[in-house]
């Protein structure tokens, strides 16, 4: 899940590099002010920030969500334990009984 998790940062941050080379390439061509450039380039990081917190939110939901599912198996291993710790105390008594 992390490795998933700096992946995808990873592509964001390349896609923002790589999104900046071709606006700043386009503003060298004359295609676009000095301006335009830097409001696209603003306009994108913001946009790339947002998407990085709405991410990080939601790995934040999934992880809280598999903790918790993980949280009640142990807790129905334990309960089985001790059923099965008792079960073994009775027989021992049992089978101290027919002795």
């Amino acid at each position: 899940m992390k490795k998933f998790f700096f992946v995808t940062l990873g592509l964001l941050s390349e896609a923002g590099d790589s999104f900046s080379e071709k606006i700043n390439k386009l503003k060298e061509e004359g295609k676009l002010s000095a301006e335009e450039a830097k409001k696209y380039i603003d306009e994108f990081k913001k946009y790339q920030q947002e998407l990085k917190v709405k991410f990080e939110q939601q790995l934040e939901r999934t992880l809280e969500k598999v903790k918790t599912v993980k949280n009640e198996e142990i807790e129905a291993v334990k309960k089985r334990i001790e059923d099965l710790e008792k079960e073994i105390e009775k027989l021992k008594k049992e089978s101290q009984k027919k002795k």
